[in-house]
């Protein structure tokens, strides 16, 4: 399975690079894909948010055991909601570095 997604990563890098347009593609597809991740990952912190209080809610209804195991997922939920706010934080600094082109200006 690991090496069916690097070869996946790996094929569709290709594809950006050798598109019609080039390398010159590549910067705005980079730019189109930072966009559409800053604008999906606001909706999903959102929803983990408030099902991860909504796990914990429904956890304390029961008994220790699955207090116990509700009490983890929410905090599963919410170290996820955080590790999305840093991704879009992170991300254009990550783009720019990978790009390599001082000149390429990312609409992120």
């Amino acid at each position: 399975m690991r090496t069916f997604a690097i070869y996946l990563l790996v094929l569709s890098l290709a594809v950006a690079c050798f598109a019609e347009g080039g390398l010159g593609n590549v910067a705005a597809a980079v730019t189109d894909l930072c966009q559409q991740t800053k604008s999906l990952i606001p909706i999903v912190v959102f929803l983990m948010v408030i099902v991860a209080g909504l796990v914990y809610v429904a956890g304390q209804v029961f008994g220790a055991e699955v207090r116990s195991r509700a009490n983890v997922w929410a905090t599963a939920m919410i170290i996820g909601a955080i590790i999305c706010v840093l991704i879009i934080v992170i991300l254009p600094n990550f783009l720019t570095m990978m790009y390599n082109d001082p000149n390429a200006v990312f609409g992120c």
